[in-house]
Order: C-alpha cells, then sequence, then structure tokens
C-alpha cells in the first residue's frame, strides 16, 4: 500500500485510476490492469534522470 501512495502523486494515469476508484465511480479490479500494477511495484520515476536497471 505504501508503494501505491508513494507513487500516486507522481503518475496521471495512477491517479485517476486510484481517484475513480476510491470515489466508486470504477470497479474494484481498476489497479490490477498490468500496466498500472507494474507502475506500481516499481514505483515512482525520479525527475529528471532516467530509470536504470541492475542485474
Amino acid at each position: 500500500m505504501n508503494r501505491l501512495i508513494d507513487t500516486v502523486p507522481h503518475d496521471p494515469q495512477l491517479y485517476t485510476a486510484f481517484s475513480g476508484l476510491f470515489h466508486m465511480t470504477a470497479g474494484p479490479l481498476t489497479l490490477a490492469d498490468p500496466r498500472l500494477l507494474s507502475r506500481v511495484l516499481i514505483g515512482p520515476r525520479p525527475v529528471g534522470r532516467p530509470r536504470t536497471t541492475t542485474a
């Protein structure tokens, strides 16, 4: 849940989905969309720096 709360303010699409869920205008599986779920699991991107992966 902390990752969701940390990511929502920095991601407009996730914010829209979470807002719809919070206001009960979207179904409970809204955040189960793989495109949104991956954003929560990865976390917010730092501003001005591309994300790098570690092996």
